[in-house]
């Protein structure tokens, strides 16, 4: 092996390597948000909102090593297409852990904690974005372009719940207005993680993108 395609293929792997990194930050991250909301934990909320900026730092660091790379090696074909998706997908990565640390701050607007009915909800729609999210990773990891396909497929199952939880917490303010301010909080939280099943869905189509060299519509 030529020396420039070794130093490109090292190049490659070690962002490879940092995005698998932010992956796993991120998911730790959502899990932590959920937490903070289930557990009205306060103390973890301000440390998610406060630790956002470590994920913004590996998102840069991987758009840096990504144009260094571009411009040091100058790949074609597959090898910049690689490259450009991780950008992508790193920017994606970074607003889901936006999202996240949106839930932990809206959880410090509760003044007590969330009624008991609306955590299986927000519990229901995070678990689903959890496991999209590790699903999607490891279709990036392997290069899996069903994977990736099939993990999309799951955002309707989000989009459905979201929408049902909508409506019963609509429901709820009508009948119980006291509940009016928990339960707007509730509905930002859902909609937060919703937002989050479509950026897996985004990162999705950059995976079909490296692996197929096709640009898909994976969000209809």
């Amino acid at each position: 092996m030529a020396p420039s395609r070794r130093m490109l293929n090292s190049e490659e792997a070690h962002v490879h390597d940092q995005i698998m990194r932010m992956g796993q930050v991120v998911g730790e991250v959502i899990e932590k948000a959920l937490q903070c909301f289930s557990g009205h934990d306060t103390g973890l909320a301000r440390d998610i909102v406060a630790g956002d900026d470590i994920i913004d730092r590996l998102h840069h660091q991987v758009e840096e090593g990504c144009i260094t790379t571009i411009a040091r090696q100058q790949p074609v074909a597959g090898d910049l297409r690689d490259l450009i998706s991780c950008m992508y997908i790193a920017a994606e990565l970074e607003r889901i852990g936006d999202y996240a640390a949106d839930i932990a701050g809206i959880v410090l607007q509760y003044d007590d904690t969330p009624r008991a009915e609306f955590f299986e909800g927000v519990g229901s729609l995070g678990d689903i974005c959890r496991s999209m999210l590790s699903d999607v990773m490891s279709a990036y990891e392997r290069g899996d372009e069903q994977l990736a396909r099939d993990t999309a497929a799951r955002d309707d199952e989000i989009d459905r719940l979201e929408k049902e939880f909508v409506a019963e917490l609509l429901s709820r303010m009508r009948k119980h207005p006291d509940d009016m301010l928990s339960a707007t909080h509730t509905l930002w939280i859902a909609h937060s993680i919703e937002r989050i099943g479509d950026r897996v869905t985004n990162i999705a189509e950059r995976v079909v993108y490296m692996t197929s060299g096709r640009n898909v519509n994976l969000n209809q």
